[in-house]
This record gives structure tokens, C-alpha cells and sequence, in this order.
């Protein structure tokens, strides 16, 4: 199979990409040939990264406005019939097109539509969006919008409405939509997208040959992944927790790409005395993160809104330790509570102290709930299990008549 994939981030920073980078090279050692579409700036980088050899490469410049998307929509076009793409993969509705391009694709050739790292927000930027991630009243004439779909850092007010229903009419043009955890399943379907085209294929979570030592092993340390560069991961929500741990043996060690919250951690320290015990680590490469993730006794998953999975978490439990997640929906996929971790109330710090003060107390608890956490992992978020889903996603959308068929 010919795959066109077309996303405006391919760098490994975060989850999506880890799983992006995943699925490609899976299906590139399946025999399927993959064209990815490429902001023009990052070209040079993918062409020379080793991780995406085998992969062939198109560039284009990012969507502006209507008639940009529009425009690159048609060089898409064209070159997906010149390459002679079978399907048509959009990951997201990244800046290359925006709604107004994958609508237009739509109407042309087979898309599935992968919709991941979109947290459901108010566009207009003051709506309370309650205890499930959405807004309680999304057909009001304050928003004039029946959606609360968003990704972070994009236009609010009336320009953020306009957006955020432009979306919800792409995801609904897609011929296949595919998403990663039960939660993001159910948000679709209130979204309106028909269930019929609706794919949840299992993500492929690495799964370590070599273990480090046990929790019971290490010292009483907590992991904190990714937290230091959004403010949304829950960074402030994880220091008041670990400010009230009474063990004085604790150590919290965090990373992520330096940005504000850097300074945010500083202060925190020098106002609690913590010198000593909490550890600010940076951006991690990939070896360094095995390391911390086979050295710690737990992981913190502190986010304080909707999640869509939350791959570092699944991460930690590959590497046989226990995690404490904070209720944010998506992590419900990969954490069974009090078998392989515990889930905790979202924003309650206190929740989230008593459950990390329990295996920092009982390293037994932190052993049993660790090795749990692997065999569940390695059961259900294999590489050949996302591969084998995909396959099918595709064939799906390419029986006869796909194209052009009424939304």
C-alpha cells in the first residue's frame, strides 16, 4: 500500500510524535511505501534523521489563509496522483492545511483522519468546560458554536469559533477517523462523527527487553515527564503535592523543554526549601530517558485537563513502575486502578501526595502494581496490534465508491 502522510511535526518531542515515528516505521517494515508531507523548513531534518529512513518526502509551505489552503491542497493533490497514493493519512489539522485544505482533500481522494494531541477547549477562551474537558451548555448564543475543539495556542474569540467549527466539519468530511483512547472515541461521537467511521487501534508502546531494578531497588524518587514547557501538564499541581510528602527521602526529578516554568520550579524551591530534593533535568534524549524511567520508583502524570492517552505514563509501565495519574480521562487505557497504579481526583494535590507517599512507603505495593503495569502493557500496546488496526483502517476506506460520498 501507498500511504501519503501529511503532518507538520515530525520532530520526537512529545507522545504524538513518539507514535508517529512508531507507525511509520512499522509500516514501512511491513513492505507499505510512505510519502510524508513536510513544512518546508523541516525538510533538511527529516531527509538527514536516520529515524525516518525509508520514507520519502514532499514539501510545502504552511497555510496562511483560505486561499493558501486551498492552494496546497491542490499540490497535495496532484502529487498524491502522481506518487499514486492509495490513502491519504492527515495527522491532525496541523498549519500545512488547516480545515479549509482537508475539507477540500476530502471531496478528491480516500483520508483518514488521525485525530490525536487536540484537547477540547472553549474558543472563545472563558467557558468553564467542567469536569469532562467539555463545555455543559455547547448549543448557547453566547458561542454561537455546537463544539469545544481547540488545540492549545490557537485564535480565540469569534476568529477561535470560526476555527473550531471549520474542524469539526474536516473530522466529520474524513472517510476514517482514528484515535487513541476510549475517551477521545466518546468525545468524536458527541461531536457528531459518525460511529461507522470511528477506529481506535491500539498505540505501540516500547516495550524495554532489559529492565532496570525493581522500585523496591531504587531510591524514593518520582519521575515527572514533559511538565516543564505546559503549563496544562499539571507542573504546579505536582510541586504543592510533593511539598506535602512527609518523607524527607523523597527526591522529585522533572524534564522537559525548558520554557517559563523553569523559573516557576526556581522559585518554588528557594520558597520551600527543597533544594535538596527536587532536581530539574531538561529536555531528555531517548537514552537518558530509559535511564530515568528504569531508576525511579514511580511516575507522577499530574495533567489537570483532557488527555488523549498520555504515552509517557504508558512509558513508566512498560518499564514495570507503578504510576499515579491524575483523572484526566485518557489515561484510563493504560492505568487500571490500584492493579497497575492509581488514578487520582484532578487537581486535588493532596490526592496525588497520598498516592505517591504510598509507594515511596510500601515498596512491595510499588513491585506488585510495576509488574502488573508491564504484562498489561505488553498484552495490549504492541506494534503489530497498531500495524495490524491500520491495515485495516485503510482497506476500509478504500472499497469502492469512498470518494464523494455524502458527509
Amino acid at each position: 500500500m501507498r500511504l501519503m502522510l501529511i503532518n507538520d511535526r515530525l520532530r520526537p518531542t512529545g507522545g504524538s510524535e513518539r507514535t508517529l515515528k512508531s507507525q511509520i516505521q512499522g509500516l514501512i517494515a511491513r513492505g507499505h511505501q510512505v510519502l510524508a508531507v513536510v513544512p518546508e523548513e523541516e525538510l533538511e531534518y527529516c531527509q538527514s534523521a536516520e529515524t525516518w529512513q525509508g520514507v520519502e518526502w514532499f514539501s510545502i509551505a504552511h497555510a496562511a489563509g483560505f486561499r493558501s489552503a486551498l492552494h496546497a491542497a491542490n499540490l497535495i493533490r496532484e502529487q498524491a496522483q502522481a506518487w499514486q497514493a492509495d490513502v491519504l493519512e492527515v495527522v491532525n489539522i496541523g498549519g500545512l492545511l488547516g480545515p479549509t485544505g482537508v475539507i477540500e482533500l476530502c471531496k478528491h481522494l480516500p483520508v483518514v483522519h488521525a485525530f490525536r494531541d487536540v484537547r477540547p477547549t472553549c474558543p472563545r477562551g472563558d467557558r468553564d468546560l467542567g469536569e469532562k474537558g467539555l463545555c455543559e451548555d455547547r448549543a448557547s448564543l453566547r458561542c454561537m458554536t455546537r463544539s469545544c475543539m481547540t488545540p492549545q495556542h490557537e485564535p480565540r474569540g469569534w476568529r477561535g469559533v470560526l476555527d473550531s467549527r471549520l474542524r469539526l466539519r474536516a473530522l466529520r468530511s474524513a472517510h476514517a477517523v482514528v484515535t487513541e483512547s476510549h475517551a477521545m472515541l466518546e468525545l468524536l461521537k458527541k461531536f457528531g462523527v459518525k460511529e461507522s467511521r470511528l477506529f481506535l487501534p491500539p498505540l505501540h508502546v516500547d516495550l524495554p527487553q532489559q529492565l532496570g531494578p525493581p522500585p523496591s531497588a531504587c531510591p524514593p524518587t518520582i519521575l515527572g515527564l514533559g511538565l516543564l514547557s505546559n503549563p496544562t501538564k499539571g507542573l504546579s499541581h505536582l510541586l504543592q503535592a510533593f511539598a506535602a510528602i512527609p518523607n524527607q527521602e523523597a527526591r522529585l526529578r522533572l524534564s522537559g523543554i525548558p520554557g517559563a516554568a523553569w523559573k516557576q520550579v526556581q522559585d518554588f524551591v528557594q520558597q520551600h526549601n527543597l533544594e535538596q530534593r527536587i532536581e530539574l533535568l531538561g529536555w531528555l534524549e531517548e537514552e537518558a530517558l530509559q535511564q530515568e524511567l528504569s531508576h525511579c520508583r514511580t511516575l507522577a502524570f499530574p495533567s489537570r485537563y483532557f488527555e488523549s492517552f498520555g504515552l509517557a505514563g504508558a512509558e513508566a509501565s512498560a518499564h514495570a513502575r507503578p504510576v499515579v495519574a491524575s483523572d484526566c480521562r485518557g489515561a484510563h487505557d493504560w492505568v487500571k486502578h490500584q492493579i497497575t497504579g492509581q488514578i487520582v481526583e484532578r487537581n486535588s494535590h493532596t490526592a496525588m501526595a497520598d498516592a505517591l507517599q504510598s509507594y515511596l512507603e510500601d515498596p512491595q505495593l510499588a513491585d506488585e502494581h510495576g509488574v502488573a503495569g508491564r504484562e498489561y502493557i505488553s498484552q495490549r500496546f504492541t506494534r503489530n496490534a497498531m500495524i495490524d488496526a491500520l491495515e485495516l483502517v485503510y482497506q476500509s476506506v478504500l472499497k469502492p465508491q469512498t470518494v464523494g460520498t455524502p458527509k
